[in-house]
C-alpha cells in the first residue's frame, strides 16, 4: 500500500514526529482505511504536481489522527479538547 509505504520514509517520518505523532499509531490509523478512501486519496495524489505526495501522506496522517481524537478514540494531541 502507497499510504503505508510512505509513513516509511524518513522524511515523512520527521515530519509526523517533529508534530508529535506516534508513527506505530499513524501506521494502524491508516492500514484502518477503507479502500474506498484510500482510491479517493490516490487518485487526488496522481492530480497533484510531483512532490506532494509527502506533503499528502502526512497531512491525511495528521487529519486521520486530529479526527479520531476528536472522536475520543485516541488521545495523540494534548491540545484537542476531550468532552
Amino acid at each position: 500500500m502507497f499510504l503505508l509505504n510512505s509513513l516509511e520514509r524518513e522524511e515523512v517520518q520527521t515530519a509526523l514526529t517533529s508534530q508529535g505523532v506516534d508513527l506505530e499509531m499513524a501506521k494502524q490509523r491508516v492500514a484502518s482505511m477503507t479502500d474506498e478512501e484510500v482510491r479517493a486519496l490516490n487518485q487526488k495524489m496522481d492530480e497533484m504536481p510531483a512532490g506532494s505526495g509527502i506533503v499528502i501522506t502526512v497531512v491525511v496522517v495528521f487529519l486521520v489522527l486530529l479526527i479520531t481524537d476528536i472522536v475520543g478514540w485516541t488521545d495523540v494531541y494534548p491540545l484537542v479538547d476531550k468532552q
